[in-house]
């Protein structure tokens, strides 16, 4: 999909979204594939390889994917809590589908 395509797709969610009375929240996603979910410590080398998340600070271990899932996850849900605080409490959230398989680490 190139840039274009995206940007028409993700402003048809967000006008969606407003039309329903509900709140799309967006985050940026840049280093979650390096940052830990336990420590928060962003560094390349927590990427042991392409499936494996290895935190070189805490030695927090998990799938790569899950890991980086359960950043943008917290982040989503730190959005959304700063939202209801400034008093946008009418709204009802929408936030992106995560899937996390459940592992021994999760």
């Amino acid at each position: 999909m190139g840039k274009l395509e995206q940007q028409i797709v993700e402003q048809q969610i967000v006008d969606k979204a407003k039309s329903s009375g509900d709140t799309f929240i967006t985050v940026n996603p840049r280093f979650s594939s390096q940052q830990c979910q336990n420590c928060g410590q962003i560094a390349k080398e927590n990427r042991e390889s392409q499936a494996i998340f290895n935190c070189v600070k805490c030695r927090h271990e998990n799938h790569a994917d899950i890991n980086a899932g359960q950043v943008v996850l917290v982040q989503e849900l730190s959005v959304l809590a700063s939202t209801l605080y400034l008093g946008h409490a009418g709204q009802k959230p929408v936030l992106a589908q995560v899937h996390l398989k459940c592992s021994e680490n999760f």
